[in-house]
């Protein structure tokens, strides 16, 4: 028993280590050569995006194309692979919870592949959400419990859903975006490819929204996202009201 809690300890640390080490090796080795091929496209402004949150071999940068400002995500073939599949796949049933994809390549013998999407400017994310009204929380379970149903839909089990990949626009609390398809599972998708790595993955996929070890809900991960939210609800101590509702 404690041989086991030293390996999981062991195995909790290297997934950090080894995320920041890949990241860093990637941004000297091979982000010349995006930044290079994303000019060719016609891209300018090229820029790394949250260098902090990268991880699961995935890079981010934003760029800009015809005045517009896009989201770009780098990474290994099948996790790009699988945001294209997934968001195309919800997108052909007109679904309005995905982000539009813009351009994308796939080069499974080589280093590059990404993905580019509209850059959601005007959304923020639910964990950085400070106040809600009861109304509204109405408005995002309604939104979220139609998301499920597209998942069901297309057969998809995004398998990571939380407070940080759900997206809600800034001045119409009825609008969600869920971003982060990497993971995902269902017909069609990718299988994961970290090989040795595979184990610290799916220890850290969907952590704290899944009903237990490597079993992943996505109804259940909206019903914790929910209770999260119910507690950015202003109420009155002393009335058991809630304020401003």
């Amino acid at each position: 028993m404690i041989f086991k809690k030293i390996f999981s300890l062991l195995l909790g640390t290297l997934l950090p280590a080894y995320e920041k080490f890949s990241s860093l090796l990637w941004l000297f080795l091979l982000y010349p050569v995006y930044f290079l091929h994303l000019k060719a496209l016609g891209f300018s402004d090229i820029k790394l995006f949250e260098f902090k949150n990268w991880h699961l071999s995935c890079r981010y940068l934003v760029a800009v194309q015809n005045n517009r400002r896009v989201f770009i995500k780098c990474g290994r073939s099948f996790l790009i692979e699988n945001e294209i599949i997934a968001g195309t796949r919800l997108a052909r049933i007109n679904s309005n919870h995905v982000v539009k994809i813009i351009n994308y390549k796939i080069s499974k013998f080589k280093f590059i592949n990404f993905i580019i999407t509209e850059f959601l400017d005007d959304y923020f994310s639910l964990e950085n959400l400070d106040y809600l009204s009861l109304n509204q929380l109405q408005h995002i379970t309604a939104e979220l419990e139609q998301l499920i149903a597209e998942f069901d839909k297309v057969k998809i089990v995004h398998r990571d859903l939380s407070l940080k990949n759900i997206f809600i626009h800034k001045s119409d609390r009825n609008r969600i975006k869920v971003i982060d398809f990497a993971m995902a599972s269902g017909k069609g998708l990718k299988a994961m490819r970290f090989f040795l790595l595979n184990r610290l993955v799916k220890n850290s996929l969907g952590h704290n929204y899944r009903p237990a070890k490597n079993i992943w809900n996505d109804s259940y991960s909206v019903r914790k996202i929910l209770k999260e939210l119910e507690q950015k609800i202003p109420w009155d101590k002393k009335n058991d009201k809630c304020i401003n509702c």
